[in-house]
């Protein structure tokens, strides 16, 4: 890995890196990565070894994480009549999709009582096929998973909407006394920090287009979706990810629409297991209904002025434009 190397461009910025999650994040090979989590991300780089038939779902964060966790998780159990937990019976009904698709950065770090030890063996537990999250840029995930045979499914999202999201998420956090969440987290603040690309992952345009150039260089290998399309084809999509992970074509495609309705929003956020209790228990202690907002498309036309427009469209839009990638911000 690159040596750290410390990077602020004005107070604000720095600030929020400073109390989000009680740290600062650090740059490890052109990304900024949370110093929480640093250390497991470096093991499971030098680690981690992955399973022929191995899933990775990838995405920023509040890209529509929570959803595609849901959704990749009930067509696998649903494809392949296996369980996708230790527990029998375990899926979207009785748990929260954080903790039947764990983030491995942060699951390897709430799950370590020391900091200097991370145990990988704790992903031992899941059963064949193992699926597995990150919010982990392609360039950063474990080489083995980078070059063996695992599938690998990218979520992405229109980044005013993303922005407007992890805004609204770490308000509610800081509001429900989440402890590392101490800062200055005004709409100003925050989007200067999204834009300036200091989030974990981030920047978004470099950590997005990772994914993009992997699919369209082996898209047997990395499928690139996006939340908008979601939105306006579920149905059509469950289809194409079946097919895509090698489930059986016959139950995807009698099941669809099942799996949609099951993994919807209105599903989801109405489940008392979303309502209650918490994902991270060790360390973090995420609240469940803190991943349940609102769930739409073009939120971000509430909240923009012309200004934050402009420097959004500088700062990432046109990077991800001049690539070929163009979101949706409307349907």
């Amino acid at each position: 890995m690159a040596a750290v190397e410390e990077e602020s461009k004005n107070s604000a910025s720095t600030d929020l890196i400073a109390s989000f999650y009680g740290g600062m994040s650090q740059k490890c090979e052109g990304f900024w990565i949370d110093v929480n989590f640093l250390p497991a991300v470096k093991v499971m780089q030098k680690d981690f070894q992955p399973r022929p038939d191995d899933i990775f779902l990838a995405s920023f964060r509040k890209s529509g994480t929570t959803w595609s966790k849901a959704l990749l998780h009930t067509i696998i159990q649903c494809s392949s009549n296996q369980q996708r937990d230790t527990n029998l019976g375990v899926g979207v009904d009785n748990k929260n999709p954080h903790s039947l698709v764990p983030t491995m950065e942060t699951y390897l770090f709430d799950s370590t009582a020391d900091d200097h030890h991370y145990d990988l063996s704790i992903f031992s537990k899941f059963p064949s096929p193992r699926l597995l999250h990150t919010h982990l840029p392609f360039h950063l995930l474990p080489p083995l998973a980078r070059s063996s045979a695992c599938k690998i499914v990218y979520i992405a999202r229109n980044p005013r909407d993303v922005f407007v999201s992890l805004w609204k998420f770490l308000n509610k956090l800081q509001k429900d006394g989440f402890a590392y969440l101490n800062g200055d987290l005004s709409k100003e603040t925050v989007f200067d920090v999204f834009c300036s690309g200091f989030n974990h992952g981030g920047p978004f345009a470099e950590s997005v287009l990772s994914y993009w150039h992997e699919s369209r260089r082996d898209p047997n290998k990395v499928m690139f979706l996006t939340y908008e399309d979601l939105q306006d084809d579920c149905v059509g999509w469950v289809k194409k990810l079946g097919l895509f992970l090698g489930c059986s074509p016959q139950l995807v495609e009698e099941n669809a629409a099942i799996i949609v309705e099951k993994c919807s929003f209105q599903s989801l956020s109405t489940l008392e297991v979303n309502k209650t209790g918490r994902v991270l228990e060790n360390k973090f202690g995420l609240p469940n209904h803190s991943f349940f907002r609102e769930g739409k498309v073009g939120e971000w036309k509430k909240h923009f002025t012309p200004q934050m427009e402009e420097r959004i469209y500088l700062a990432i839009e046109q990077k991800l434009n001049k690539e070929g990638l163009h979101f949706k911000y409307n349907l």
